[in-house]
């Protein structure tokens, strides 16, 4: 119980949502009852029966839910890229998300921060997909089987693996930053920060990233 608890994401106050481990312990435990009923039903004489149970769970609504709670995780999952719409961070929540529950006359006082997270997001994305891409070349490229071509193609592996890094590393930079900005944003949200402080901060850690830029492949 209290681990679960500890593995909800608050959307807004009063409503969570539970992460996918949560997910994968509950189809986990009901696999593990299914199978203590099945080893019950053998061990009483009464296996003949196992074959039709097993149909009646799957085909039932104990199946049906399962597979709901299965496909529901593992299509959010896939369906959320990373940076679509805000950048869910460490802590659950983007620093966009922090600013939209801060009272207007302070948002009014931070208008310049919040474009900058904006594109900083943005960026974040894009090199999650470069990212992406890049790791499809390089699995392409290592499959291929050149033969008298084996320098060019250890050298387009080196280079596909660099750019990776180059871009992973830089994804990892700007992830920090914003979940620098988000702690930031909430300091002020207690009352312990002005937005003076946050446009320091956003300042500085901007200028700690790496001047990296995507380019296509």
């Amino acid at each position: 119980m209290l681990w679960s608890r500890s593995q909800r994401i608050m959307i807004r106050p009063g409503i969570y949502r539970s992460t996918p481990e949560v997910l994968r312990g509950a189809i986990a435990g009901a696999s593990l009852l299914i199978l203590a009923i099945m080893f019950s039903i053998a061990n009483s004489g009464a296996a003949g029966r196992l074959d039709g149970l097993l149909r009646l769970l799957w085909s039932g609504p104990v199946g049906r839910l399962l597979f709901r709670i299965a496909s529901s995780g593992t299509r959010t999952a896939s369906l959320a890229p990373r940076g679509s719409g805000s950048t869910t961070l460490a802590g659950g929540r983007s620093p966009l998300d922090v600013i939209a529950a801060l009272p207007r006359s302070v948002r009014r006082q931070i208008m310049s921060v919040e474009p900058a997270l904006r594109q900083l997001e943005s960026e974040h994305a894009a090199l999650g997909a470069r990212e992406s891409q890049l790791a499809l070349a390089l699995a392409e490229a290592s499959a291929e089987r050149s033969g008298s071509r084996a320098a060019q193609q250890q050298a387009l592996v080196a280079e596909l693996t660099e750019a990776k890094r180059v871009a992973s590393d830089h994804r990892d930079a700007i992830a920090g930053v914003l979940d620098e900005m988000r702690l930031h944003l909430l300091r002020i949200k207690s009352g312990l920060g002005t937005p003076a402080d946050v446009q320091r901060a956003l300042d500085a850690a901007r200028q700690s990233l790496p001047a990296t830029r995507i380019s296509p492949a």
